[in-house]
This record gives C-alpha cells, sequence and structure tokens, in this order.
C-alpha cells in the first residue's frame, strides 16, 4: 500500500463510512491486515489515528513480532539449497512450526533485553585439544584441529601444529526433530553438542599430509573451504632473480553429510567429501616465489563464490586478491596487484561485491609558505628537495600522508568469467585425485575489478618514509607510526537491509605500532564504524549510472533493466526500491568510477561519509565482531589491573571488560521511561504532548523488562584441572556515544585529535575475571551466541 491509498483510507476513516473499522474491536483483523500491507513509515501514521488503532497495533503478536523484528534491526536468517545444514534444521529462526507467534515475539524480547545487559542465558565450555576456533555463523562453530601434531617448524613444537583436520558443532539448542534430523547426518553428541569431525589422514610423507593453511565454510552452499600453500622453492634459496611460482590451492569439501549418513566409528569421518558442485578438486593460483608470500586468507560467499588474498612476507612488497566461482570453475578478476590497487590489506564479501583496504601515501597541500632546505633533499633528487622533520616529509608546500582506504568492487559476472588456461602443477599430487583438467591461473591471466567507491579515513599524522612497496630507514622518532594491518568484520547484507527495513554497519580496525613520548614502542588500534544503508545507496546510485551509461549506446534495453534488476538480488521489490533511492539523492560528492582509466575524486572523511561514520580510538581493545548493528570486543580493564598482583605474575585471574555497542539507530537514543515510535523517533513518558506518546505499549520499553528473566545458568568445566568461567563480579555500565564524546579523540594515530562521532550508538559493558591458564582471543557475535575463544576451546555464551 503506497502514501497515496493511505492518506485516502485515513481521510475516509474520519466519515461515517469507514469510521466503524478504525473504531469497532469487532474489525480488528481486518485492521491487523492492514497493518501487514503497509511500511514502518505507513504505520507510524495509522497509530497516530486514535487509541483503539494502537491497542490493535500493540496487542497483536502477529503484527508485533515483525515489527520488533525490524526495530532491533534483526538480519534475515541465511537462505538454504537442499544439502544446506540450515534446510533440515526446525529451530531455524522464522520457520518454527512448533513455537507459536507469541512464543517467538517473547524469546524476541528476552534475547534482546539480555543482549543489552550482557546477561547470557547460558554460559558453558567446550575444550578441544590442539585447536583454533575459526568461524561462527548461525549457530554452527568451525574448529581447526592439529590430529598428528606435525610442528609448523619441525624441530620447534613451541611455535604450532600444522591444521590436519576440522571440527562443526551445532551450538544452539535442538528439538526432537532436529536431534533426529542431526544423527541422520552422521553427527556424534560431545561435550552437551553434536558435532562432525573430518580426519582426512596422515601420509607416510609430510608432501602428501592433508594439511592445511586456511579454513572456512559457508553454510548455504554446504561447503568448506581449506587452502595450502606450496613453496617450490626454499625460502632461503628465494633471490630477487628467482623467476619459479608458488602455489596456492583451494580445495572445496562437503560441510555436512546428506542426510542417511551413519555416524562413523568413534564420530570420526576419515574421508573428507568433495563438494558435488565443485568443478574441480582444487582451484591453483600461481604467484611469483620471490615475493615469499606466507600471509594467506579466504572468505566464501553464496552462490559458489570464494576469494582469496595472498600477501608477501615483507610488508608493502606484494599482494594478490583474486576470485573464483567454484561451481563453474571460472575466475571472477582480482582487486591486486592492479594500477588502482597495488596492496590489499584485508576484504570481505559485500553482498554480490566486494570491499577491501588498503593504505596509501599521498601529498597533502599545506597553507604554509614555500620551504627549501637543500640540505635535507634526498640524494639523486632532480626537484624540489624533501625535508624531513620530526618523521614527516615535505616537498613543495606538500606534506606526505598516510591513510587507509576503505574501497567497493564490482566482480565478473560467472557468464563472462575466465576460464583456466594451465594444468595443475603436479610436484605435490593429492590423494584421492585424477584432475587432468584445466584449473591453474597465473595470478595476472585474470580480469582486472573495476571499482564502484571509494572512501578515505583521516590521515596518519606521521608516516615513515615509504619507497618501492616497502618501508624503510627513518630512526624511531616520537610518534613516527607503521601501519600493521586494517581488518574488516563480517558483513551482513540481506533483503531487509537493501529494502530499507533493518539497520546494519560495516566495523573495521586500523592496527598500528608507533612510538610513544617516553620513546617506547606500542602497539594501538582505531575501531572505525560506516552506515551500511548509506553505502549502499552510494553504490547503487553509482552503479545505475554506470550501467545506463555502458548500455546506452547498444539500445539493448533488456540487457539493462536485467542488470539493474539482479544488481543486488533477484527480489523485484528491491530493485523497485533502490531505484526511487537513486532518483532522489545527491551523488555529488561521490567517486563515480564511471571510467576506469580516468580515476575520479575519492570519498574522504572530512568531505563525505563523516556524515555516517565513526572512528573510535583504543590502545588495548581487540577487534569488534559485527552482526546487524551490534558489535562485540573485550578489553582489558585497566583500573582493575592496579588492584591486583597481575603485573608481578602472582594472579590467577586478569580483569577484563566485555564491550556491546549498538548502532541502531531505532533506538541509539533510547532512555528509561520512554516510547518508540513507529519511525524511530523517542518521546519522555513525561511529556504532556499525547500526540507524541502514541505507543505507550510497555513491550516497547527497552530498560524495563515484560517479565524477571531466568539468572545464567553457568555450567561447570568438566576437565581433570577445570579452567574457570568469566566471573562477572560488577553491573552492566550503559552509556550513549555522546555521554562520552570527549573521549573519542584518536591521539597520535590520526591529524585530527578529536573525531567527533557521526554515527551515535549506545554501549553496554560489563567487568569480569580472566583465568590466566588459557590466553583470552578475539571474540565471535552472530547474533544468539558470543563465542570468546581461547587457546584450545572457548567459552560459549548463548542469549537466545
Amino acid at each position: 500500500m503506497n502514501q497515496v491509498a493511505t492518506n485516502e483510507l485515513l481521510h475516509r476513516s474520519e466519515s461515517s463510512e469507514l469510521g466503524s473499522l478504525f473504531n469497532d474491536q469487532a474489525y480488528s483483523n481486518i485492521l491487523e491486515r492492514i497493518f501487514q500491507q503497509v511500511d514502518s513509515k505507513e504505520v507510524a501514521r495509522l497509530l497516530r489515528v486514535n487509541k483503539h488503532i494502537n491497542h490493535v497495533f500493540n496487542s497483536s503478536s502477529r503484527l508485533q513480532y515483525p515489527y520488533r523484528k525490524q526495530l532491533h534491526s534483526i538480519p534475515d536468517p541465511p537462505s538454504s539449497t537442499e544439502c544446506s545444514p540450515l534446510s533440515v534444521l526446525s529451530d531455524n529462526k522464522d520457520n518454527s512450526a512448533e513455537k507459536s507467534v507469541s512464543e517467538k515475539l517473547e524469546n524476541l524480547l528476552e534475547k534482546e533485553e539480555r543482549l543489552d545487559k550482557l546477561h547470557p542465558r547460558v554460559m558453558k565450555c567446550i575444550h578441544i585439544p590442539n585447536s583454533k576456533i575459526e568461524d561462527l555463523k548461525d549457530g554452527y562453530i568451525l574448529m581447526s584441529e592439529s590430529t598428528y601434531k606435525f610442528p609448523i617448524a619441525p624441530g620447534y613444537p613451541d611455535q604450532g601444529y600444522r591444521n590436519d583436520s576440522w571440527s562443526i558443532w551445532k551450538i544452539t539448542d535442538n528439538t526432537k526433530d532436529d536431534v533426529e534430523n542431526l544423527i541422520s547426518r552422521g553427527a556424534s553428541k560431545s561435550q552437551g553438542y553434536y558435532k562432525w569431525k573430518f580426519d582426512p589422514g596422515y601420509h607416510s610423507k609430510p608432501d602428501y599430509m592433508n594439511y592445511y593453511d586456511n579454513i572456512t565454510m559457508c553454510l548455504e552452499d554446504n561447503v568448506i573451504a581449506t587452502s595450502v600453500k606450496h613453496l617450490l622453492i626454499p625460502p632461503h634459496l628465494v633471490t630477487e632473480q628467482t623467476t619459479e611460482s608458488s602455489l596456492l590451492r583451494i580445495h572445496f569439501k562437503q560441510l555436512i553429510p546428506l542426510k542417511g549418513t551413519a555416524a562413523p566409528p568413534k564420530g570420526v569421518f576419515k574421508h573428507a567429501a568433495r563438494h558435488p558442485e565443485a568443478a574441480f578438486d582444487f582451484i591453483e593460483v600461481r604467484v611469483p616465489a620471490k615475493y615469499i608470500c606466507s600471509y594467506t586468507s579466504i572468505h566464501l560467499a553464496p552462490g559458489g563464490k570464494v576469494g582469496v588474498l595472498i600477501k608477501s612476507e615483507r610488508p608493502g612488497e606484494f599482494s594478490f586478491l583474486g576470485f573464483w566461482n567454484w561451481k563453474t570453475g571460472v575466475s571472477l578478476g582480482r582487486i591486486t596487484p592492479t594500477p588502482h590497487m597495488e596492496i590489499a590489506e584485508d576484504f570481505q564479501f559485500f553482498g554480490n561485491f566486494v570491499i577491501a583496504s588498503s593504505f596509501r601515501n599521498e601529498w597533502t597541500e599545506l597553507d604554509m609558505p614555500k620551504t627549501v632546505i637543500g640540505k635535507n633533499a634526498i640524494p639523486g633528487s632532480d626537484k624540489q628537495p624533501i625535508e624531513i622533520k620530526d618523521g614527516i616529509l615535505y616537498h613543495d608546500q606538500k606534506r606526505l600522508d598516510m591513510f587507509t582506504y576503505l574501497e567497493t568492487f564490482e566482480l565478473m559476472a560467472a557468464e563472462d568469467g575466465k576460464q583456466a588456461t594451465l594444468f595443475p602443477h603436479e610436484a605435490y599430487p593429492e590423494q584421492h585425485s585424477n584432475n587432468i583438467e584445466r584449473c591453474s591461473w597465473d595470478y595476472q591471466d585474470t580480469h582486472i575489478c573495476i571499482p564502484i567507491t571509494s572512501h578515505r579515513t583521516p590521515a596518519f599524522n606521521r608516516p615513515v618514509i615509504y619507497t618501492k612497496g616497502r618501508f624503510h630507514g627513518l630512526p624511531p622518532k616520537p610518534g613516527n607510526v607503521i601501519p600493521q594491518f586494517c581488518s574488516i568484520a563480517d558483513v551482513n547484507i540481506d533483503n531487509a537491509l537493501l529494502k530499507g527495513e533493518r539497520n546494519g554497519v560495516l566495523t573495521f580496525t586500523i592496527s598500528v605500532d608507533t612510538v610513544g613520548e617516553d620513546g617506547y614502542p606500542y602497539s594501538t588500534n582505531c575501531h572505525g564504524t560506516i552506515d551500511l544503508q548509506e553505502m549502499i545507496k552510494e553504490m547503487t546510485i553509482v552503479l545505475t549510472k554506470r550501467i545506463k551509461s555502458l548500455h546506452r549506446d547498444r539500445r539493448n534495453g533488456h540487457t539493462i533493466q536485467t542488470k539493474l534488476h539482479n544488481m543486488w538480488s533477484d527480489d523485484p521489490s528491491i530493485y523497485q526500491f533502490m531505484g526511487e533511492r537513486s532518483k532522489s539523492d545527491d551523488i555529488t560528492h561521490l567517486d563515480t568510477f564511471m571510467n576506469y582509466q580516468d580515476g575520479a575524486k575519492r570519498t574522504n572523511y572530512e568531505e563525505g561519509w563523516e556524515k555516517y561514520g565513526s572512528l573510535r580510538f583504543s590502545t588495548y581493545a581487540q577487534e569488534f565482531s559485527t552482526f546487524g548493528t551490534r558489535s562485540f570486543t573485550t578489553e582489558p580493564d585497566h583500573q582493575g589491573l592496579r588492584g591486583l598482583s597481575a603485573f608481578t605474575g602472582s594472579s590467577k585471574f586478569l580483569p577484563y571488560r566485555m564491550i556491546m555497542r549498538d548502532f541502531n539507530s531505532n533506538l541509539v537514543n533510547q532512555r528509561p521511561n520512554s516510547s518508540i515510535l513507529m519511525d524511530g523517533n523517542t518521546s519522555s513518558s513525561s511529556s504532556s504532548n499525547e500526540k507524541s506518546q502514541t505507543t505507550v505499549n510497555r513491550s516497547f520499553d527497552l530498560f524495563n523488562s515484560p517479565k524477571r528473566f531466568k539468572d545464567t545458568i553457568v555450567e561447570k568445566c568438566k576437565l581433570p584441572k577445570p579452567i574457570a568461567l568469566p566471573k562477572f563480579h560488577e553491573s552492566v555500565k550503559r552509556i550513549n556515544s555522546d555521554d562520552e564524546d570527549i573521549h573519542s579523540g584518536l591521539q597520535n594515530i590520526f591529524m585530527r585529535r578529536n573525531v567527533v562521532s557521526a554515527l551515535p550508538f549506545r554501549e553496554s559493558s560489563i567487568k569480569f575475571l580472566w583465568d590466566t591458564k588459557r590466553d583470552l582471543h578475539r571474540p565471535l557475535f552472530d547474533g544468539d551466541l558470543v563465542v570468546l575463544r581461547m587457546q584450545n576451546g572457548a567459552i560459549i555464551m548463548t542469549f537466545d
């Protein structure tokens, strides 16, 4: 129902013709159906008609449940294929036949309140020797394991073991039907959960061992991808003149067995089946051996997409970021190395697109007198001399600044992808592999991905000299910074977000090494956040203009409409929403990248995305894990450390803080004793304006529980020498971002010492004590679970 129809309906409601519909309880069912046909803005207008309409809306679980999901910006559950584990479990968040709508609503409200108060329903631990939790998605945990303890560096077991097996754990609660389905797929029970363990085996020669470097999963495609590097030349023999290649192979295995699979002896599958939809046993990419590429990272996306990032051991020297469709066996292009981006730091899939981070040096114009200092000129320079002052480079009224870039890119369509031209290298034959097809690509033999939008942060305040792709030679001076990494958290793009029915954020972390004023080196972080709605809007406008421009001369209206319709999704309602959005917004400040060869100006922090971004400085907080609008992290509590003997090594526990930030604009300004309007506004309950208090049902009050929920169920560790679970010893502290904006300065990282957040958030934090027997790693969050990862296990907090 559009706005015109709503206006007509409201006008006729004032007459006797439809008056009873909006006042008589007997017509409540019809009124419910009307609510179900209008969007949130129109609902807000309907609620202002009278108290009866408010009563119908607030008392209907069928209306409240989807509204609360939208209000809390809860992402849609992932879609599934017939073989996906998501398709057979009846506890899928919206498809449970055993729960009534009222039960779903009650559970949703309790979960949201528990998250706000950091009050889990259940807390327990799992422990697996020589393991590491790699991923958490929709209640499934992926864990890498080292069953055979083959050292990464032979003779030095303290450096860890190679990964050679893995397990998948179903963490969320299971109904009776779920248990039957899990068992029918060969799951076995361990430590109170159901799991599948895969051990491909160990061979007599280390070269033939089924070890891997990276592992990731995609529930929608029921696939696990593992990658392994093959260094055909020992690193100590590599020189600048080396012309040989190193290999990286990505294997695609079935994540969870199909229904009808019996549980194996001792619960361990000795063979990991190739995914039935995989075009090859593996995809192989070749990169120059002379760069000694020691870092690799892989990600999967629904629909058969896989991306791999390979970086050299020496920072800033070489990186390859490329993409494939593993179902059709074609390359979808590369982002680095290209003229637009030489070195990528990290990447994530962004719906049908990709977002990547990078560091770059650029000259900044200065408003200062021109100076020429010949004695500081770089030898061999025949141009204006360069002055080095306090670690900063100046040249011809310009200063060399270092920036972080976050840029989005188009991938090639699968039908336009590039086939492999090489046979796989046979120096490392794979067990069970009879692959004689071409499935190998040279890194340069791939198309270049076209950039869409580019977002630049403020500058680092004191970059070191950056020459030929490497960091060189300045002596350490106070303020010098060397960027180490810019990580990007997982991004949730779903139809609800694309249609503007929920909010969402992208989070990233910039990590740098620097030297303090006291001369001592230290590491520090800056946490960044960008509003996904704004990013999607910008990308849609740029892509719409690009598609129409590229196809204008071909006079092929069908091609244009197909590309526009399928830009983000095959849902026609999304195209309609995006079309209206692209017509109504101004994009004069955007880098449109209409012509890749020409380039264009970028969206700098000072010019554009500071309107919908946030930058926060934190020396010790770990990277955030984000789902929807919520982000979780942990950091040491330094005030608590002062009162302990931790620094002397005699303390068994260290004080930490768990932090949850919610960037949901619908609720960010919500205070105790306030009510929420459908359009996201808030009003004080003590206000005398009756029209501003249209929704006063207590189910809208986030700070007062509809009912008292039970205390956390804490299950004790069952190890012979138990690991203590976190001890939460103080109440939750809750603030809004504007309460402490004075502390949002970026100190030694950026030129601006204080960056006020244009993307407000609510923050909940709680102090806890952590057992020092295990190191605490970056947490994971999937909307229902918070997993505190630790060495050889995890603490699992269930909120749903």
